[in-house]
């Protein structure tokens, strides 16, 4: 009966060890897609920016060169 409890009780820390290691591993995926979308956002974002910066300078409304000396 002792033996079959140390068993029992082995078996149940190599699952939790198990365990452990997959939770470890999906945080770490679930960390690199986390890191790749928010570099994936920032590249989006800065070429949104471009685009709008350079829309408002090339349509910007154009003043009179009027000298007023």
């Amino acid at each position: 009966m002792h033996s079959d409890f140390y068993f029992i009780e082995q078996m149940v820390k190599e699952k939790e060890r198990q365990w452990l290691t997959e939770a470890d591993r999906l945080h770490q995926f679930k960390a690199i897609n986390s890191t790749q979308t928010n570099a994936r956002k920032r590249k989006i974002g800065s070429i949104t920016g471009y685009i709008k910066t350079l829309g408002a300078f090339l349509f910007r409304k154009q003043e009179r060169l009027i000298c007023r000396c």
